[in-house]
């Protein structure tokens, strides 16, 4: 019998930030995505218990990005109405 375990991540999309800002990578000014990516263990690929929660926050334009702290990223989320 066999036993398939490991790990996945996963990311769930927050939303985009308040201001707009200029790219360190790419040089376009806008409104970066902020993610919350959670690292999971899983069996059968079913995910079981969270390993991990980051948060980041991106270019959409070129991906370029870096990780921020939690209260970073609620702070800096638009509010959608």
């Amino acid at each position: 019998m066999f036993i398939v375990w490991g790990t996945r991540s996963k990311d769930k999309d927050l939303g985009q930030s308040q201001v707009a800002y200029e790219c360190e990578h790419c040089n376009n000014v806008s409104h970066y995505r902020i993610f919350r990516r959670r690292n999971w263990f899983t069996i059968f690929w079913i995910p079981i218990i969270p390993l991990s929660t980051k948060y980041f926050i991106a270019c959409p334009i070129c991906n370029f990005g870096q990780q921020i702290k939690k209260s970073e990223a609620l702070d800096k989320v638009q509010e959608t109405v």
